[in-house]
């Protein structure tokens, strides 16, 4: 059993909540909206749907449902937990997909809201029967929808990788072949949903 008290798991707690798939796209599919010359004052609304729908709604509803003891940590490691959130989020994701779709965000946002999505619900159906790092998953996806639209210059981007990972091990919310097998996913996922757009 790991020291909650260590500096070494307060890091990779710090890092696990910083990373969070649901909190750092955010600012990266906002870096991506001004590359592609998205007006971002013209657009904040729609900005604003999706962020309710794709982070605030389902971090509200995580917290909630672990405050009433339904989930047993604000990460859902038990496997068998996540059957009340994956629905939500996929649900979320959609929905998120839906807004960007039917208000004509650019076509890369678009493309990389369904590569991601794609990625998270892959990785739902194999959290059935082998437990896989979602947070990888989803942090692999949208680095490397970041690295697609920014090329070289999203090379520092590239270290939240190795730090999620090294977060996620250090609190032993995952195995290293889990946070692996999550990190592929949403590499694979991404580059075929690009590939084939």
């Amino acid at each position: 059993m790991m020291d909650h008290n260590t500096w070494k798991y307060r890091f990779g707690r710090f890092f696990s909540h910083v990373f969070n798939p649901m909190v750092i796209c955010v600012p990266l599919f906002i870096a991506i909206a001004v590359h592609q010359g998205v007006d971002i004052r013209n657009s904040a609304s729609v900005i604003l749907k999706v962020v309710a729908i794709a982070t605030i709604f389902p971090m509200a509803y995580t917290i909630a449902l672990w405050k009433w003891g339904i989930f047993d940590d604000i990460f859902i490691t038990n496997r068998k937990q996540r059957k009340y959130f994956l629905p939500v989020i996929l649900f979320c994701l959609g929905a998120a997909v839906y807004i960007l779709w039917k208000e004509q965000a650019p076509r890369i946002i678009l493309e990389l809201m369904v590569a991601s999505t794609l990625a998270i619900a892959v990785a739902s159906f194999i959290t059935l029967w082998y437990k896989i790092s979602l947070h990888m998953t989803g942090i692999s996806s949208l680095v490397t929808g970041f690295f697609y639209v920014y090329g070289l210059k999203a090379l520092p981007v590239l270290f939240i990788l190795p730090i999620t990972a090294w977060a996620r091990l250090t609190i032993k919310e995952h195995t290293r072949y889990e946070v692996i097998w999550g990190t592929l996913l949403g590499i694979i996922m991404t580059a075929l949903v690009l590939g084939a757009f």
